[in-house]
């Protein structure tokens, strides 16, 4: 694609990339003069007209291709189902709808969130029941639910209470994100006062290596420290940041004489050989981004009832 386009001054192929899907598919984009009006904020880079027009140029010769091979992106998709919904009358058997994880749904997924249960004339009646927390977002999605039909102001929950993270856990995880602005998903901005953890443990180490082969003698002394008759083999987990670190750091391990299994996603491994073994992975969408801010689990989610 970018063979047969020049690129603006001074834009790049990332820069197209990210535009194409946090601009053009994320708002739904269907035509130049809608992107040339669209707003950009959060974008950092400014773009003119005569830029814009160059670059729907690259999306729409990129969107003909898509469609004649057959394929289609998420957002497209998305956006084919919710005209099919909008173009007739609604008969899908559904009273209502769970949504978790809203904070990495796009406004297109909310959008076809919204056209599967519409709102009715005398507004929703528990018909959408939504789950989100900004804080733990993993990609760079923002979208309001206001925005895409899903009216929830004055009618959501903030919940106070976080039960499966320790306070010491859920403190230094609120200190990575001291001065970080979040969302609130609704168009407004969120705050972490007021939460809490009912469980106590030990605060987290931070340990800083001056390479990687320190880095992973490291980790093998630490197991290594780890009181045998206190914690199982099983109980230990190692969390890398990319898919790729995976296969590199369980081979050091094992050649360190540390018996280890590679969890693989939708795969219950408590019965696999080496069970009792130490576990190693990577988190969900860390492929796609290796300098992907991590996410934090240790924040209670945001709870809108519509």
């Amino acid at each position: 694609m970018f063979d047969d386009h020049e690129l603006p001054e001074g834009l790049s192929e990332p820069f197209v990339r990210a535009e194409w899907a946090q601009i053009v598919q994320a708002k739904g984009l269907m035509d130049q003069r809608a992107y040339l009006k669209v707003s950009r904020a959060g974008r950092g880079t400014p773009l003119d007209r005569r830029k814009r027009a160059s670059l729907w140029d690259i999306f729409a010769d990129y969107r003909a291709r898509v469609v004649s091979e057959g394929f289609a992106e998420p957002d497209g998709a998305y956006r084919e189902a919710i005209e099919i919904l909008s173009s007739e009358a609604s008969n899908l058997p559904y009273a209502a709808v769970v949504v978790d994880e809203a904070q990495d749904m796009g406004e297109q997924a909310l959008r076809l969130i919204r056209a599967i249960v519409p709102e009715g004339p005398s507004g929703d009646q528990n018909s959408l029941f939504v789950v989100g927390d900004a804080h733990q977002r993993i990609y760079g999605r923002r979208a309001s639910m206001a925005g895409c039909g899903i009216n929830v102001r004055g009618r959501s929950k903030r919940l106070g209470l976080n039960y499966r993270t320790t306070q010491e856990i859920r403190s230094w995880a609120v200190s990575v994100l001291e001065g970080v602005s979040v969302d609130d998903l609704d168009e407004g901005s969120d705050t972490l006062k007021g939460y809490v953890s009912l469980l106590h443990g030990v605060s987290p180490e931070l340990v800083s290596s001056t390479s990687e082969v320190a880095e992973l003698k490291g980790v093998s002394t630490w197991i290594r420290s780890l009181p045998s008759e206190n914690v199982r083999l099983s109980d230990i987990g190692i969390l890398c940041a990319r898919l790729e670190d995976v296969d590199r750091v369980n081979a050091a391990l094992q050649a360190d004489g540390i018996e280890t299994v590679v969890l693989q996603a939708g795969a219950d491994d408590r019965s696999s050989p080496g069970s009792e073994s130490r576990r190693c992975t990577a988190p969900r969408g860390s492929n796609s981004s290796p300098w992907r801010a991590p996410s934090c689990p240790s924040q209670p989610s945001h709870l809108p009832v519509p």
